[in-house]
């Protein structure tokens, strides 16, 4: 069967990225799938007001084909209810530069007690040395400055149309030493009103009965849009890196203008995955990725396959290191799509699954790996399998 099921599937080879999860996307009404960065007065502050309270969440995830947004969206111009969502909208997420199997990443802010938010600054600093926190809460000594490929989404709820949207996704092409557009090095590739040809998104939920004060927030980059034509290609965005730092500027300009700036680390991966992206129906092509963290070029990558296989088993390889369970069969795992990575890429695999009837029910299973300059294998912590199925 692996035999018939290998030759009728036509593996072919591309560079994409990937790892599919499906995360909390509301605005901030719940947090499933994000992690917790610390308060606003903890080593993420950098400076500002020393009252302000609210908790920073991260995400990094794959936008998977079934992610979806969950609640009802605002009516646009009318007041909140403190439940719905407004900013973008469900099918923003794979619309414009977005697409599924894209590699996400998200700041997420909680707003405690009193403390609302109408305005917000979302900044990437790429080499993550240009926006940093102070040496403790309240110290004078954070540092806030811009470099070339760094970006700035600039969201504000007072205007009546695009609450809660980035209307403007500033590059800089020159330093800034203090972070201020005034200087004159920057581009806004995609103008100064909400645009899906954005690598960004972001959704907010309002407080019941404003029509500016939000009680939480959730913006999101698409690491593969900006490294498509769109983003990076075109307008000098940089890359991610594994030093790569989220920073942001959130405030009220209600009564007064109050902000604080945060800074941190863009969240990496824990464990290698193996993900499989769309369903593998007759005359349908899927994709497989292997999800490692960033920055680590120069790793010999690639997919193992086998007939279906419930256990997972330690192995040895003479001359190298062995990190993780083999979780294909052991005694027949024929190894497709082998390449290097590049460090920001992560490896993928296209199947074809041929239009024909008599495959219905046939399985694979995959696990993905990388091989290090050091000789260690890597392997990835779960494997899935391919069902074919009718279309």
């Amino acid at each position: 069967m692996l035999k018939l099921v290998l030759s009728a599937l036509s593996l072919s080879l591309i560079t994409s990225v990937a790892t599919a999860q499906v995360v909390d996307i509301d605005g901030g009404n719940s947090w499933n799938g994000w992690q917790a960065v610390g308060d606003s007065q903890s080593a993420s502050w950098v400076r500002g007001a020393l009252d302000r309270t609210f908790t920073i969440y991260s995400a990094y995830f794959v936008l998977d084909a079934e992610q979806s947004v969950t609640g009802t969206r605002l009516v646009n111009n009318t007041v909140g209810n403190g439940t719905s969502y407004t900013g973008d909208d469900a099918a923003s997420l794979f619309a414009g530069s977005w697409q599924a199997g894209d590699r996400i990443v998200g700041i997420g802010i909680r707003y405690v007690g009193a403390t609302r938010g109408t305005t917000w600054f979302f900044h990437l600093d790429a080499g993550g040395a240009n926006i940093l926190p102070a040496s403790s809460f309240g110290a004078g000594d954070g540092a806030f400055s811009f470099d070339v490929g760094d970006t700035s989404s600039y969201i504000v709820n007072l205007a009546p149309i695009g609450r809660g949207q980035v209307r403007q996704y500033s590059v800089w092409y020159g330093f800034s030493q203090n972070g201020s557009p005034q200087e004159g090095n920057y581009i806004i590739p995609y103008g100064q009103s909400p645009s899906l040809a954005m690598p960004v998104r972001s959704f907010t939920v309002l407080d019941a009965g404003s029509s500016n004060l939000s009680k939480s927030m959730q913006y999101f980059v698409n690491i593969d849009a900006v490294l498509r034509a769109n983003g990076g290609a075109t307008y000098g965005d940089a890359d991610f890196g594994p030093n790569s730092r989220f920073a942001f500027w959130e405030g009220s300009q209600v009564s007064g203008t109050q902000f604080t700036q945060q800074s941190f680390r863009i969240p990496q991966l824990q464990q290698r995955r193996t993900v499989l992206n769309g369903r593998p129906a007759l005359g349908a092509t899927v994709t497989l990725r292997h999800m490692l963290p960033l920055g680590l070029p120069g790793h010999i990558a690639g997919f193992l396959f086998s007939p279906p296989f419930a256990g997972e088993v330690p192995v040895t390889v003479p001359g190298f290191a062995v990190d993780g369970l083999l979780r294909v069969d052991p005694t027949a795992f024929p190894v497709f799509g082998v390449q290097l990575t590049d460090g920001v890429a992560l490896p993928s695999l296209p199947v074809s699954v041929p239009n024909d009837p008599t495959l219905v029910g046939a399985q694979l299973e995959c696990q993905s790996f990388d091989l290090s300059p050091a000789w260690t294998f890597y392997l990835a912590a779960n494997d899935v399998t391919l069902s074919v199925v009718a279309n």
